[in-house]
C-alpha cells in the first residue's frame, strides 16, 4: 500500500465525519472574531480627558494637552472640560472618560494638578503616562529649563500594527493551527482501537508511509484551513503589512509540526480520548511556552550562529509564532526570519521522525 492510497483513506475517512472539519475550520474563525470584537481600536487611541479647570493658570497646559499630536497627526486627547466632580467621577466609573485632570490652587496659592482615574483600567494607565510626558515638558517649558537631551524614538521596522487585533492575529492562528494535533492523534488513536493496524500490516506497509499519508490528509485539510483563517482575518479588518504567500508556508510549516505532535502523542495511548487529552495537553503547553498569547523572558542557553537559542526553543511553534507575527505586522522577508524557518523545520522533521520510530515499536509492533 502505497503513502498516496492512506492519504486518499484518511481524506476519504475526514469527509465522513463533517462535523469534525466543520469543528476544525470555524473555531479559529471564532476565536479570530472575538478578537476582532474586543482589539480592534487602534493601538495610538485619542483618549477622553475631562478637565475641571478652577484656575486661570491652568490654561496654557489645557491648550497643550489639547495640542498634542501623535506622529500621524492624530490628536492624543479629546478634551471636554466640566464643573461638576461627581458626574466627572461617575463617568470615569463607566469608561465614558479615561482621565479626570483638575487644576486648582493649593493653600500656599500655587497651581495643583491632579490626574484621576480608575487604576484598573488600560486606557487610564496609557493615558496618565502620556500625560505625565505632556505635563512635565509643559512646567519644564513654563520654568525656561531646556532640553540637555534631546530622544528621537524611531522603530526598527518602517511599519507595525496598527491595532491590538493586528499584533494579536499572529498568535491566535498559531494557536488554532495547533490545536490540530489534537485531530491527528485522535485519528492515529482511532486506527489503533479499531484494529486497523493488524490489516495494515498484512500489506507490509512500513511505519513511515502509514505516518506520512495521514500527515498528507492533514496537511491537505491544514492547507484550507489556514487560507480560510487568513481570508476571515483579512475580513475582520486585519492589516497584513507582510507577504501573505510567506505567511501561508509559515503556516503549513506550523501544522506539519502540529501533526508530527498529534502523531508522537498517538505513540503512548490506547483510544481516541487518551489521544484527545494528551495532545490537547502538549499543544496547549506548546501554545504558552512558545509565545503564542504573551511573550516569555529568552531563558538563553546558548548562542548558534549568532541567535540566541532559547529554553523553549526546543519547540517548533517557538520559531514559527515569531516569524509568522514578524512577517504579517512588520513586513519581514525570507531573509529576516531565515534562522526561524531553518529552525523550525529541522525541529518538525525531528518530530515527526521520532513519531515514525517510537510508532513503529509500541504501536504497529504490538500489533502483530
Amino acid at each position: 500500500m502505497s503513502v498516496w492510497a492512506i492519504t486518499r483513506k484518511s481524506l476519504r475517512e475526514l469527509v465522513r465525519e463533517p462535523l469534525i472539519l466543520l469543528a476544525t475550520i470555524l473555531t479559529p474563525a471564532f476565536f479570530l472574531w472575538m478578537g476582532a470584537m474586543w482589539y480592534a481600536a487602534p493601538r495610538l487611541t485619542t483618549h477622553s480627558v475631562l478637565v475641571m479647570n478652577r484656575d486661570s493658570r491652568g490654561q496654557p497646559l489645557v491648550q497643550a494637552i489639547e495640542a498634542e499630536r501623535y506622529a500621524d497627526g492624530r490628536p492624543a486627547f479629546n478634551i471636554a472640560p466640566t464643573d461638576d466632580e461627581r458626574a466627572a467621577e461617575q463617568a470615569l466609573k463607566d469608561k465614558r472618560a479615561a482621565v479626570l485632570v483638575t487644576l486648582q490652587p493649593d493653600d500656599a496659592g500655587q497651581l495643583h494638578i491632579t490626574v484621576r482615574g480608575d487604576a484598573t483600567s488600560m486606557a487610564f494607565t496609557k493615558a496618565s503616562v502620556l500625560l505625565d510626558t505632556v505635563i512635565a515638558r509643559h512646567l519644564k517649558r513654563e520654568a525656561g529649563v531646556t532640553d540637555r537631551v534631546r530622544f528621537d524614538t524611531r522603530s526598527l521596522a518602517p511599519v507595525g500594527p496598527e491595532t491590538d487585533f493586528d499584533l494579536y492575529t499572529p498568535g491566535m492562528i498559531a494557536i488554532a493551527i495547533l490545536l490540530n494535533a489534537m485531530l491527528a492523534a485522535m485519528l492515529m488513536a482511532r486506527e489503533v482501537r479499531w484494529g486497523t493496524m493488524r490489516r495494515l500490516q498484512l500489506t507490509r506497509i512500513r511505519p513511515w508511509e502509514l505516518l506520512a499519508g495521514v500527515s498528507a490528509a492533514q496537511m491537505i485539510l491544514a492547507a484550507v484551513e489556514i487560507a480560510l483563517v487568513f481570508l476571515c482575518a483579512l475580513a475582520l479588518g486585519f492589516h497584513n503589512h507582510g507577504s501573505l504567500a510567506l505567511a501561508f508556508g509559515l503556516g503549513l510549516i506550523l501544522s506539519f509540526s502540529a501533526v508530527s505532535l498529534g502523531m508522537l502523542t498517538a505513540c503512548f495511548v490506547n483510544d481516541d480520548s487518551q489521544a484527545i487529552n494528551l495532545a490537547g495537553t502538549a499543544a496547549m503547553l506548546q501554545v504558552f511556552l512558545a509565545g503564542c498569547m504573551f511573550p516569555l523572558p529568552p531563558f538563553t542557553v546558548f548562542r548558534l550562529a549568532g541567535h540566541e537559542v532559547g529554553l523553549f526553543d526546543i519547540f517548533p511553534a517557538t520559531h514559527l509564532a515569531l516569524a509568522m507575527q514578524q512577517v504579517m505586522c512588520y513586513g519581514a522577508g525570507l531573509r529576516e526570519i531565515g534562522f526561524q524557518l531553518v529552525m523550525a523545520v529541522a525541529l518538525s522533521a525531528l518530530y515527526f521522525a521520532a513519531g515514525v520510530i517510537l510508532f513503529g515499536r509500541l504501536q504497529m509492533r504490538e500489533s502483530r
